[in-house]
């Protein structure tokens, strides 16, 4: 078994976009990455200050702006089109999950695809779907690093997604289809899911439930990826039980470390295209 080092490949992608941003610099062209938080979760506002350190590494400007958790969800779409009125922003996320799950749709989709990052509005998904898109979603694009690092190809292999979230386990399931996988989705009204899961050639969990993944579950040989991420005690997670998993898949990410850190060179790879396309 091998451990996959997400920071390592995230490295990699983090230096071609600063290269990539450096020469968009000399055209007099900057970059930029503006993020909208709403409400108070520790974990969201660990994840956007480690975004902002990464974009100013790359060489990417980055702006933030925070909400109440009381916000309404006009107040918080009227942000976001106050934040877009400005010319030189070239990316924009609202972090998920918002307090108030049932308005991420419409928030999302008050973004203008052409900065829409996260590659989560209906047109950018719908561009997924008929494989006519420049970006993918970041932590699936996370995923299809892993498997490109490890030289292995989804085609014809049998890929088991579990979650079926908007943020990675819809994308990635049309990504694997379009990469000729043979795909398995798995929600909450699944039955036998651990069945299902050992059956997988590639395993991947992103649900958010610690050690949702056991030893049980998986197949001999198997690639496991762990997308998922839960906190305890102020303690990081995974969904994966890295431990004993890794006694049976050949390959497994561990949380943190993995998949977390790709996601991340994987927005601002985003940003930097977008900017690109801006500017052709």
């Amino acid at each position: 078994m091998r451990l996959i080092d997400g920071k390592q490949i995230a490295a990699h992608i983090a230096e071609q976009t600063k290269e990539r941003a450096e020469k968009l610099k000399k055209q007099g062209i900057q970059p930029k990455l503006a993020v909208l938080i709403v409400g108070d979760d520790k974990p969201s506002h660990m994840y956007v200050r480690t975004k902002g350190k990464a974009a100013e590494r790359a060489g990417i400007e980055f702006s933030l702006t925070e909400l109440p958790a009381d916000a309404t969800k006009e107040d918080i779409i009227n942000t976001i089109n106050n934040i877009q009125s400005d010319k030189s922003i070239t990316g924009l996320i609202t972090q998920l999950p918002l307090p108030h799950r049932e308005w991420e749709n419409d928030v999302v989709n008050s973004i203008r695809p052409d900065i829409d990052v996260d590659c989560l509005t209906d047109t950018n998904l719908g561009k997924l779907v008929a494989e006519t898109n420049t970006i993918v979603p970041p932590t699936p694009g996370a995923v299809m690093d892993i498997l490109e690092s490890i030289g292995v190809n989804p085609a014809g292999k049998h890929v088991v997604i579990v979650g079926t979230g908007t943020l990675v386990g819809k994308p990635l399931a049309i990504m694997m289809m379009n990469h000729m996988a043979t795909v398995v989705t798995c929600n909450i009204q699944t039955k036998n899911i651990k069945k299902l899961c050992k059956k997988a050639d590639i395993l991947v969990s992103a649900v958010g439930k610690k050690h949702l993944i056991t030893k049980n579950m998986v197949k001999k040989g198997a690639i496991v990826i762990d997308a998922g991420v839960d906190f305890d005690n102020g303690e990081m997670f995974g969904d994966v039980d890295v431990v004993r998993v890794s006694k049976r898949a050949s390959y497994v990410t561990p949380t943190p470390g993995g998949v977390g850190p790709l996601t991340v060179a994987r927005l601002l790879e985003n940003t930097v295209i977008l900017t690109e396309m801006k500017n052709k």
